[in-house]
């Protein structure tokens, strides 16, 4: 029996690590971080405890350590932390662990690793995906300290997190193109368990699940980031067009503080601080069109299920030339779909409004 520690970061991370707890690591002794990088982790992590799936359930502040600063005093404990560990302490009664299990590469985690590979230092580090669009992400979070830092532990024959990972956890192992050795995670065959579970987790209540427009659009950052203006709410308006403004549902980014769509009278999903991970899990979508111009999210789900939901992406309506954020993830999501081992044939790549048209009139006979 081998004694794991997971970082996450992300709710969709925890999912992850719930799906590789109750299944490879069922026989393991395995304690769970949960950080503030997500909203309410706290009041989740209180919750997720009662669950008894993971052996510890440990909730900390890693956000102010791994955004950038101009404080200092800061700036020097991040120094130390990832040269000696010397914050790891603060979270934890237990240090030792056989494998340490991650996906963001930030300045909490190498500091962590920096502290639990002193007192075990076979430790097994692995990284485990964050959606199919992380495949392709091999990089390691960079900084002028944190790689002085990481040179220094180098100088003096200390081991570093990116020399020592040697695993990818996924759930498309064919599809992975790095160097890290992968482990294939079981894709969910019920949604049943995994359901019930995240909505005591995220005190989901029946009533915010309930979904009755076909259509559901996924919003994206690329109206008001990564460079000039996509057009999003221009597709969107030219989608309701076509099936109807109260067949629409409008599921807007979390970085999405706008109020744009709901004064233009479209329908907006409001339960925006469940996250979306636990509605689908909670729902049979399969008469449901998931709608977007490039947002991954509605790739999330969707990749780890065998039922799927019919998926539009709009990008080429789109001028996303003066947008270099919206063209990467553009690329990044062809690069997965043109993959023959993803099986999504589901998936369609709308090239003008025409050929949308068309298909809404098919789903409608």
């Amino acid at each position: 029996m081998k004694s794991i520690l997971v970082i996450s970061n992300t709710y969709y991370q925890l999912i992850t690590a719930i799906r590789l707890r109750t299944t490879l690591w069922a026989d393991d002794k395995v304690d769970i971080i949960l950080s503030d990088h997500s909203n309410n982790a706290e009041s989740v992590s209180k919750r997720l405890t009662e669950e008894h799936i993971f052996n510890n359930v440990m909730w900390t502040k890693t956000k102010e350590i791994d955004q950038s600063t101009h404080n200092l005093s800061l700036q020097a404990r991040k120094f130390l932390f990832v040269l000696t560990g010397s914050l790891a302490a603060d979270c934890f009664t237990n240090l030792f662990y056989d494998e340490l299990v991650y996906y963001n590469t930030d300045v909490f985690v190498h500091g962590l690793f920096a502290k639990l590979n002193k007192i075990n230092p076979e430790l097994l580090c692995s990284r485990y995906e964050e959606g199919i669009l992380s495949y392709q992400d091999s990089s390691y979070f960079k900084g002028a300290r944190l790689n002085l830092a990481i040179r220094i532990r180098t100088l003096f024959h200390e081991e570093i997190l990116e020399k020592k990972t040697q695993r990818f956890y996924c759930f498309y192992p064919n599809i992975y193109e790095g160097k890290l050795q992968t482990i294939a995670i079981p894709q969910f065959e019920d949604f049943k368990n995994i359901g019930e579970c995240l909505s005591r987790i995220f005190e989901l209540k029946p009533e915010m699940s309930k979904i009755r427009e076909k259509y559901i659009f996924f919003t994206s950052v690329y109206d008001f980031e990564g460079g000039d203006p996509i057009g999003e709410i221009d597709i969107v308006s030219k989608i309701a067009k076509l099936v109807g403004k109260d067949n629409l549902l409008i599921k807007t980014h979390p970085r999405d503080s706008r109020t744009v769509y709901a004064e233009r009278g479209f329908h907006v999903y409001e339960n925006s601080s469940i996250p979306w991970e636990a509605i689908q899990f909670h729902n049979d979508f399969s008469d449901k069109c998931f709608v977007t111009v490039n947002s991954g999210s509605v790739l999330g789900v969707n990749m780890i299920v065998k039922k799927k939901v019919r998926t539009y992406f709009f990008y080429d309506c789109c001028n996303l030339g003066g947008n270099t954020d919206a063209l990467a993830t553009k690329n990044s999501i062809e690069h997965v779909i043109s993959n023959p081992h993803c099986n999504l044939d589901k998936i369609c790549i709308i090239k003008n409004f025409e050929e949308f048209a068309r298909k809404v009139e098919q789903a409608a006979t």
